[in-house]
């Protein structure tokens, strides 16, 4: 009898388990999908306002140069 309850056990363990791993897949797919058409609407915007002011994106891509290059505490330029 306690053999047959652990082994039941372990099954609906399994399961669970297998259950647990399709729908994290299943999220993570979604989730993925949409961030992508997130970047892709992103891009949409981002070539529309720069197009537009050209010396804007200049500006805007100059900050993201400084940014990155004084990115951490203490860093001055």
């Amino acid at each position: 009898m306690r053999a047959e309850g652990a082994a039941d056990a372990d099954r609906i363990r399994a399961e669970a388990e297998r259950n647990r791993a399709e729908i994290l897949a299943s999220a993570n797919r979604d989730a993925q999908r949409i961030r992508g058409e997130g970047d892709a609407q992103a891009a949409v915007i981002y070539a529309r306002s720069y197009g537009a002011n050209p010396e804007f994106a200049a500006f805007y891509r100059s900050l993201q140069a400084y940014r990155t290059a004084l990115g951490r505490e203490g860093d001055v330029l």
